[in-house]
């Protein structure tokens, strides 16, 4: 990707994946109905599972839904600071890694 353009994230197929949290859990799963994996996510990996599934964004655009009091989140304390900016580029990456996310420039 070139330098300096901004990335926007997307899940690899919104109706491929489903998503299964449990109340109090610090973690979430999601099932790859195409390949027929199941992945530990944690809290913060799950929540960006699921606002992506409400569409694409870019890293600046899920910083903010996490900001906006009426994005649904499972309880986690995040804030916009360079500690939870660096920990979305972790599981930015590891989304992609997993094949869960796919991110182009824009």
């Amino acid at each position: 990707m070139a330098s300096g353009a901004e990335v926007q994230y997307e899940l690899a197929g919104v109706d491929r994946f489903r998503f299964r949290s449990f109340e109090g859990d610090q973690t979430g799963l999601v099932f790859d109905t195409l390949s027929g994996d199941t992945h530990l996510l944690n809290l913060l990996g799950f929540e960006l599972g699921l606002l992506l599934q409400e569409g694409p964004g870019t890293k600046s655009q899920l910083m903010a839904a996490f900001d906006n009091p009426d994005t649904p989140q499972t309880g986690a304390e995040l804030s916009a600071g360079d500690e939870f900016s660096r920990a979305l580029d972790e599981q930015l990456s590891r989304l992609k890694l997993l094949g869960l996310i796919r991110a182009k420039a824009v």
